[in-house]
């Protein structure tokens, strides 16, 4: 599993190592009508994680909203992360941050080394018992731990002192399918 961040970066907001798991409760009143279901879209922001797009997938059985790349149950699939309604009644969430998400630079140049957190919209749909519906989203916060690259200098002295060790084997054993003359 991905460790999270580990870094404290000039600007960074969150503790090190960052978290990469949220619970919480989703803003839902279902009202009189009691709880119905909630449904996360898959039409989620458009994202990237190394380079690669960004999909949705949600599972209804398991009520979990999948973000990963490749093809969605293909042996290229990776996991980027996950929110899962944990009880529908109670509206509460489990988000999991899986693997990196690539976070665009300020500026737009090559070498921003702002640390520029990136806000996850995730649209949902809540239903009542009787089957009334209502937009939401969760807002996630993704820090961007960007790395500090620090310049190490490396000094090593390679010494001979005139000796060399040299090992021969004798191979008598035939092993190598070659017979001995005589």
């Amino acid at each position: 599993t991905f460790a999270g961040a580990s870094n404290v970066s000039p600007g960074d907001d969150l503790p090190d190592p960052s978290p990469t798991t949220v619970n919480g409760a989703l803003n839902v009143n279902f009202g009189g009508d009691g709880p119905g279901d909630i449904v996360f879209s898959t039409s989620g922001p458009a994202l990237t994680s190394g380079g690669l797009t960004v999909n949705y997938h949600w599972d209804q059985p398991t009520h979990t909203l999948t973000a990963f790349t490749g093809t969605f149950g293909g042996l290229d699939e990776h996991d980027v992360f996950t929110v899962q309604v944990t009880d529908v009644a109670s509206h509460t969430y489990h988000f999991e941050l899986l693997d990196h998400l690539d976070h665009p630079s300020l500026d737009g140049l090559a070498g921003d080394n702002t640390e520029n957190n990136l806000v996850l919209n995730l649209g949902f749909t809540a239903t009542d018992g009787n089957g009334d519906t209502a937009a939401g989203t969760l807002a996630v916060d993704v820090d961007d731990d960007m790395s500090v690259a620090n310049t190490v200098n490396v000094s090593e002295t390679a010494q001979n002192n005139g000796q060399t060790n040299l090992l021969i084997i004798l191979d008598t054993s035939l092993s190598m399918g070659i017979s001995p003359s005589g």
